[in-house]
């Protein structure tokens, strides 16, 4: 799963059903960390270097997919909570902020 953060600041998610696999990815490799945790709306928080905490409510809402897909995002978020990637009560989750790479220079 990945949030999308385009340079004007909208969201999006893809690959939805992959629940293995879960980061940010910024369109804009010049984004800094703050301004990716503003884009990642309310309660989203820098959680260190290249790291956000987010809603996990908001991520429910970008992939508005019902009850099925509640409950398998639900148990990763559970499954990955005792390693620190998730809050105890479920209600947010840590990701890596990823940026494109910049192309060789000539």
């Amino acid at each position: 799963m990945i949030i999308l953060v385009g340079r004007d600041g909208r969201l999006g998610l893809a690959e939805a059903e992959d629940f293995r696999r879960f980061h940010i990815e910024l369109a804009d490799a010049g984004m800094s960390d703050s301004e990716a945790v503003a884009a990642l709306g309310p309660g989203a928080e820098a959680a260190g270097a290249g790291e956000a905490w987010i809603s996990a409510d908001l991520v429910r809402r970008l992939a508005a997919r019902g009850v099925e897909w509640d409950g398998r995002f639900t148990a990763m978020l559970t499954s990955v909570s005792r390693f620190g990637w998730s809050s105890e009560d479920l209600s947010r989750v840590r990701a890596h902020l990823k940026r494109p790479e910049a192309p060789p220079e000539a």
